[in-house]
């Protein structure tokens, strides 16, 4: 193998620009493309448009090796390169279903562009898409460039697990690459792809592909979700710590690797739920596309339910706490769905910062990164503070929403002299439940007092 490629990548989002930088650190040639110009400028003068830890530092060297341009045409991308990665979104419609129309529009480009070209291309999709798709735009793409798939085109499907706040290291050095194929040629490009990767490689045919990552998803949201059950079923009974119970749990020698408790075990944790651009949308689209089969999922479909459910009790037990809600002030330490990014999209904070704004709470918000995402949303409604102390001054209670490590600095006495009720709402079991209960009332979701 020749050890490079000639790769377009279609959208700059989150998944199309981390796996582009991975590719061009490979050795690929990459050519992003967007029809956001602006963004690709911003991205050429190394100015990352999202935070995620390692990313400015890859791009700059990316830029610097020259392995990376841009352009906002899909037709000069085609004809530049021999194959192309789809990365555009793949919202959730209100009913939960998935939204392809971005999808279709680029597969009907991408056909477009191919009637000019006499090589064989390789079209990826990357979009984490419903079984059937990835067939589907090969028949937008054969329709609109009169070639049939196999031939002058072929259509695969390779699902990204990048995690937020890790995905450098993910794209880098991933721990399993998946081709979905149903032609050798298009499968023979994508190992090509990835020769530089020493991941163990699972080759199926593409509806699989797009299986195994709604499967994943879901999967991991289940075991988020299993824990908060347990949680609710702990909180009724009393007397009971959720979260000593995950960890009796997790001990199983079943979930660990000669003495180390395997990675799954840190979704196996009670909290306020889950959020992200992935989990939720990844789970109702499951759930959509198990109705539209014939097959609607009670187990999946339980999944969002318990989630949904973890905002109720969060807020129940801050009102009982304060025998009310109205007038209070309320710090929220974490807007993030989750550290070391900014991403808010459905995170379990803003769904509680709306609930406590609708309960008349005045609301001072902390994050190290978010906060200008959480500006876009909550305008003037909320005060957005610099540091966690200047959220917690004068306030009548903290919630503890995102684990970021900058709020372990905090110690119990600190809470306590701050605030004008020392009064933590633990979501995450963050802090340490002994030390903490001894100088403030300490709050945890999955515990309460029998």
């Amino acid at each position: 193998m020749r050890g490079f490629m000639d790769v377009s990548i279609i959208g700059t989002g989150y998944v199309g620009l981390i796996s582009g930088l991975g590719l061009a650190k490979a050795g690929h040639n990459v050519l992003l493309v967007d029809k956001r110009g602006h963004v690709l400028e911003k991205i050429m003068r190394a100015q990352p448009p999202f935070y995620e830890p390692g990313l400015q530092e890859l791009l700059t060297e990316v830029l610097e090796s020259k392995r990376l341009s841009t352009t906002t045409s899909i037709a000069h991308a085609i004809s530049k390169t021999e194959l192309t990665l789809v990365c555009v979104g793949t919202p959730s419609r209100p009913d939960g279903s998935i939204d392809l129309s971005d999808v279709s529009a680029v597969a009907q480009e991408i056909g477009n562009a191919l009637k000019q070209k006499t090589s064989f291309h390789a079209i990826i999709i990357k979009s984490t898409v419903v079984p059937g798709t990835t067939h589907s735009m090969s028949s937008i793409i054969s329709a609109a460039c009169g070639k049939t798939h196999g031939d002058g085109f072929g259509v695969g499907m390779n699902p990204e697990f990048l995690r937020e706040g890790n995905a450098i290291e993910d794209a880098l050095n991933p721990d399993r690459i998946v081709l979905g194929a149903d032609d050798e040629k298009t499968s023979a490009k994508m190992a090509e792809l990835y020769s530089f990767s020493k991941a163990p490689l699972l080759r199926v045919n593409t509806k699989t592909a797009e299986m195994i990552k709604y499967a994943n998803n879901s999967f991991l949201a289940l075991c988020i979700s299993y824990s908060n059950e347990i949680a609710q079923i702990c909180e009724k009974t009393g007397g009971i710590n959720a979260y000593d119970v995950m960890k009796g749990v997790t001990l199983d020698g079943r979930l660990a690797s000669n003495g180390k408790q395997a990675a799954i075990t840190s979704y196996l944790a009670p909290g306020c739920g889950f959020g992200g651009s992935c989990f939720p949308k990844d789970v109702k689209a499951l759930r959509n596309f198990s109705q539209s089969i014939g097959h609607p999922s009670k187990l999946i479909g339980n999944i969002m339910e318990i989630n949904e459910s973890q905002i109720s009790l969060t807020i129940e037990k801050l009102q009982t706490s304060l025998k009310g809600l109205f007038g209070k002030k309320i710090a929220v330490l974490g807007v993030a769905f989750k550290p070391d990014t900014d991403d808010i999209r459905e995170s379990p904070s803003l769904k509680i910062i709306e609930r406590l704004l609708a309960s008349g709470s005045k609301v001072s918000a902390c994050d190290p990164q978010a906060l200008e995402n959480a500006r876009k949303v909550f305008g003037d409604k909320i005060s957005y503070c610099a540091s966690a102390r200047e959220a917690l001054k004068d306030a009548d209670a903290a919630i503890l929403a995102t684990k970021w490590q900058e709020f372990k600095k905090l110690a119990a006495q600190d809470f306590k002299s701050l605030m004008k009720n020392p009064l933590l709402l633990d979501c995450r079991g963050f802090y340490n439940a002994e030390d903490f209960s001894k100088v403030l009332q300490y709050e945890l979701i999955g515990y309460r007092k029998g």
